[in-house]
């Protein structure tokens, strides 16, 4: 509430001012209260404000004597003891004043005439409106500063793909050239680090995206057993580069085409199953793809990602789908990144229609749930895929 706001507006929100003489009864000033709709009457004798009648001073005067409510004049019961303010004072001073005497209602004076009368709920509803005004303020700053930066990293994101990519491809000319085996080493590392720099920039703009959000899901057909094919033939060289073994399959009924975000659902999926082959040392990862769900318009797969790595420990569970953060921090450190990774594919599940989540205990591997939602086109046969260590 602020000191420095007059109490004029709050006057003039009520209305006219409803007066009554102390000479009526008591029955008249309840009838009065009730079709002007409020809660007190000022009291006047003459032109002389002498008090305040309450709708509670009515209820206890009756109650306490059974009186006659048409027999007993106002003067009688209306509050004795008379605090007004004056129509210059402000808010804050309108309502120490009530809370040091104990009242509910205050007449206002204007010169020495009677312009109103403010209730302590007319001040909790104006620190209520300013309250909501101030949190407006706030939220369109905020929405200002989220959209600022998200501006500012796509410019920047841009402004660095650009090189990245001309890194990565001149790299790649590069080793396709006579090179010696340190050369080639070298020039290896170089491609790696620009790819995760790369990343790294990817996952920020999509971060950025969220929390601005302006990330979008586009609408296309695409094949999607084709999409999956490429994406584990992909996935499958790098975990044969760990010695890992790498298994997919595809159910009979996933259908062939489908309607949707081909590039958003391999983001999820990829990030999924890059996590498994991180974070897993020996053993295997399969990939599962079935369907959980069919409508008549649309199917909802299930994907399915086990790995037989480090696992998860119980009380790391909370903190998996929250950004910048990682389950063991040892591995943050051998691996890189900035744990945005599943931050964002647990967003881009949710606008498919999906959910997401994992089962999995320290030192025991963990499998990864998620689902997606699709519009359908049509049906095939079953697909799988083995990388050379799979045999």
């Amino acid at each position: 509430m602020k000191d420095v706001a007059r109490i004029d507006s709050l006057i003039q929100r009520d209305g006219g001012l409803v007066t009554i003489d102390a000479s009526v009864s008591v029955a008249t000033a309840a009838g009065q209260m009730k079709a002007n709709n409020i809660g007190c009457l000022i009291v006047l004798d003459g032109k002389d404000v002498i008090g305040i009648l309450s709708e509670r001073d009515i209820v206890e005067q009756v109650v306490a004597t059974s009186a006659d409510p048409a027999a007993i004049e106002v003067r009688h019961i209306m509050t004795e003891h008379i605090v007004s303010a004056p129509s210059t004072a402000t808010i804050s001073e309108v309502h120490r004043l009530m809370a040091s005497h104990g009242i509910r209602h205050i007449p206002i004076i204007n010169k020495g005439v009677p312009v109103g009368i403010i209730s302590c709920r007319d001040l909790l509803d104006q620190a209520l409106e300013e309250a909501n005004l101030r949190l407006m303020e706030v939220t369109k700053q905020a929405e200002k500063a989220t959209n600022a930066r998200h501006e500012l990293l796509s410019n920047v994101s841009h402004e660095i793909r650009t090189p990245m990519n001309g890194i990565i491809g001149m790299t790649d000319l590069a080793m396709d050239t006579k090179l010696t085996t340190e050369q080639r080493g070298c020039l290896g590392i170089v491609r790696d680090s620009a790819e995760s720099l790369l990343n790294m920039i990817n996952e920020l703009l999509d971060f950025s995206g969220i929390e601005a959000g302006k990330i979008v899901l586009y609408d296309d057909e695409f094949a999607l057993r084709e999409i999956i094919g490429m994406m584990i033939g992909t996935l499958g060289r790098k975990a044969e580069a760990k010695g890992l073994s790498l298994t997919c399959r595809v159910a009979p009924d996933i259908p062939e085409h489908v309607f949707g975000d081909a590039a958003r659902l391999c983001q999820v999926l990829v990030n999924v199953v890059d996590n498994a082959i991180k974070f897993t040392d020996t053993g295997h990862i399969s990939v599962r793809l079935e369907t959980e769900e069919w409508q008549e318009k649309d199917v909802l797969l299930h994907f399915l990602v086990a790995d037989t790595g480090i696992g998860i420990p119980a009380d790391k569970h909370q903190s998996v789908f929250e950004a910048f953060r990682y389950a063991e921090d040892a591995y943050k450190r051998s691996c890189g990144g900035m744990g945005l990774g599943l931050a964002i594919a647990s967003h881009l599940v949710d606008l498919m229609g999906g959910k997401i989540w994992f089962e999995s205990r320290d030192g025991g591997g963990t499998q990864f749930h998620f689902t997606a939602r699709l519009e359908l086109c049509s049906q095939s046969e079953a697909w799988e895929y083995h990388n050379q260590s799979s045999v």
